[in-house]
């Protein structure tokens, strides 16, 4: 009310001029109700919240985490908040299939808002897929962890070829792990594949993996470093660069058999900074000699996809090549890649600093050829040759 110097008062006026509150009370939330009321949820989810408020509410807040294990879990997420009863969320399930928690969060008009940090609500998005694994090398076990859950039908899948795979009638199981070893360096598709019969749905999570290729520049018992090696990488290089590659120390060689001018061609290590002689062009699956002063094991990464798959026309006479199938054969059963009978193939032994070799339709030494393996053939007529794939 005012009054001037006068003395004179204004009278009280009939009702308030403004109305205000004090408020420093949080207001209270809780899931009440989800439909359908079942753990797994294969559709859409109604949640439900009941808040209250000793004042005003102003709004509820949905909040949402997501774990693939049910063990490790996101960052809590806001879902949507709601200003108005009723206070109910409409749940998507953005993230996929796997496990949610849930809480919501009122505030007041006065600004008050309740604190939680545990979860009120849990549910899962059948079927949950998942797997973990570490990163391998060649014709190394590697072990694929299946951390999933509820299925009645699993598949591994390698490059679209099912390599493993069990039925679950009941539902539940122990992990159907997979242990598989990759004997070409290569980036491979690598499929967890779940079904659950109840639900009739399913479920897939994938991984390219790369893995990398180790082996061995090795040395005879007579320390005779002749190493026949199979450049497997699927870009064009020269023979600087593969002499860095496998890290080549003073006065160590590189060579490769030029078929069209039948010559030798080679690159020697001189010093740190200098090489002397031929730079010549690799080509993947080109076979190269490297010859070493002392034995190491080199581990080379794969950056993209491999082409395994070799197919050339190679004419009467002496060819090198490498053998890019993920399987090893032996010597006489050579006919699979197109040789014929009267065809020689070599191959060079280091530890016995000989060759040995395999007439086909004859005789000879049997003898493996596995992934990586650099061979000989002596050709006696034009013959289509196909390998790996």
């Amino acid at each position: 009310m005012a009054e001037d110097n006068a003395g004179n008062k204004e009278s009280a006026p009939a009702t308030a001029d403004e109305i205000a509150g004090y408020d420093i009370t949080s207001p209270t939330s809780s899931i009440s109700s989800i439909y359908p009321d079942a753990y797994w949820q294969n559709q859409t989810t109604n949640i439900t919240s009941t808040p209250s408020d000793n004042l005003e509410l102003k709004q509820v807040s949905l909040y949402y985490r997501f774990s693939l294990d049910n063990s490790t879990w996101s960052d809590w997420t806001l879902f949507e908040t709601i200003s108005s009863s009723p206070w109910n969320w409409t749940f998507t399930f953005p993230d996929g299939m796997g496990y949610y928690q849930f809480y919501t969060i009122a505030t007041d008009s006065a600004g008050n808002t309740e604190t939680k940090t545990m979860a009120e609500l849990e549910l899962g998005k059948p079927i949950p897929c998942y797997f973990t694994y570490s990163y391998p090398v060649n014709k190394q076990p590697i072990l694929f962890t299946d951390i999933s859950s509820i299925s009645t039908h699993t598949k591994w899948i390698i490059d679209g070829i099912t390599v493993a795979e069990q039925t679950f009638p009941n539902g539940t199981h122990s992990p159907f792990n997979l242990t598989y070893a990759f004997n070409i360096s290569n980036i491979y598709n690598v499929t967890l594949w779940v079904y659950n019969e109840t639900f009739d749905i399913s479920n897939t999570y994938t991984v390219n993996l790369p893995v990398k290729r180790n082996f061995t520049l090795d040395l005879s018992p007579n320390h005779i470093g002749i190493n026949y090696v199979a450049y497997h990488l699927n870009t064009t290089t020269n023979a600087s660069a593969l002499m860095d590659l496998l890290n080549l120390n003073k006065g160590e060689w590189i060579h490769k058999f030029n078929e069209t001018s039948n010559k030798w061609m080679s690159l020697w290590k001189y010093n740190d900074t200098v090489k002397l002689g031929d730079n010549f062009e690799i080509n993947p699956w080109d076979v190269v000699v490297v010859v070493i002063s002392n034995s190491r094991t080199l581990t080379i990464d794969v950056t993209e996809k491999v082409n395994t798959t070799q197919t050339k026309v190679l004419q009467k006479g002496y060819h090198y090549l490498s053998w890019s199938d993920d399987t090893k054969i032996l010597s006489c059963d050579i006919d699979e890649i197109g040789l014929q009978s009267g065809d020689w193939v070599f191959k060079y032994d280091l530890q016995n600093e000989t060759w040995l070799s395999y007439n086909f339709g004859l005789s000879g030494d049997i003898f493996e050829i596995e992934p990586y393996d650099c061979i000989v053939v002596n050709l006696a007529d034009t013959r289509n040759i196909v390998i790996g794939g």
